[in-house]
């Protein structure tokens, strides 16, 4: 059983940014103190996240280029023990198109570098 009272932040609670289902799972949720609904502001800040020990996220990115940069994830690689996994499929189109380009001129979320 999930109980989370374990968690150094939000002890005894089950923090999302969004619920997807149905009827039965939205009665569950209202008003249940186990579960807080929070602002992706929250759910996905690195200072709140890099608190949680031995968190493991888990991105699908969507291009890497040739010096390294990839699209998503940083902070699994912050939490004490954690660690930070990127899924990047090598092609796109049926294999047509390569996900490995030139290095990017725009902004990255994630520099070459996690640490």
């Amino acid at each position: 059983m999930l109980t989370n009272a374990r968690t150094p932040i939000d002890a005894g609670v089950s923090i999302t940014g969004a619920l997807i289902g149905t009827r039965r799972l939205y009665h569950f949720a209202d008003r249940n103190p186990a579960i807080g609904m929070r602002s992706s502001a929250y759910t996905h800040k690195q200072a709140i996240l890099s608190q949680l020990p031995k968190l493991i996220t888990i991105n699908a990115a969507l291009k890497v280029d040739l010096t390294g940069q990839m699209d998503f994830v940083r902070v699994g690689a912050r939490s004490p023990a954690g660690h930070a996994f990127i899924a990047l499929p090598a092609t796109a189109k049926g294999g047509k198109i390569s996900r490995i380009t030139m290095p990017r001129s725009g902004p990255v979320t994630t520099a070459a570098r996690l640490m």
